[in-house]
């Protein structure tokens, strides 16, 4: 504990990169492709949207929160390629993850939004 907390601005300036790099390339690449997804983040908490809009408050995502098989699919291709999340699709980014992970991930997201949207 006494690690963490004496390290703990590094392993948050880790995480915030980690995590924005992922929300720019996987929102700027269904942008740019006219893909109706994008991930929502709040700091390292990622959640899948499917819209091509800006959503702003929880008011706005709950209105694309009700496309229950959209979800159901992009849970199950991700466990397909062994990334767990959680029942709402939510996942985490974590100091246990790194560079490459978030580059498989994202090449993983947008192979899904190419085939599956």
């Amino acid at each position: 504990f006494r690690y963490y907390l004496k390290n703990q601005k590094k392993f948050n300036k880790k995480i915030i990169t980690l995590s924005n790099k992922l929300e720019k390339e996987v929102n700027n690449f269904c942008l740019k492709n006219n893909f109706k997804f994008r991930l929502q983040r709040y700091e390292s908490i990622m959640r899948p949207i499917f819209t091509d809009s800006n959503v702003l408050n929880k008011m706005e995502r709950e209105k694309y929160d009700k496309n229950f098989e959209k979800s159901i699919k992009f849970k199950n291709y991700l466990l397909d390629h062994n990334i767990f999340i959680s029942s709402n699709c939510s996942f985490f980014i974590s100091v246990c993850h790194n560079s490459q992970n978030i580059n498989s991930l994202v090449k993983i997201i947008k192979k899904f939004a190419v085939n599956k949207l």
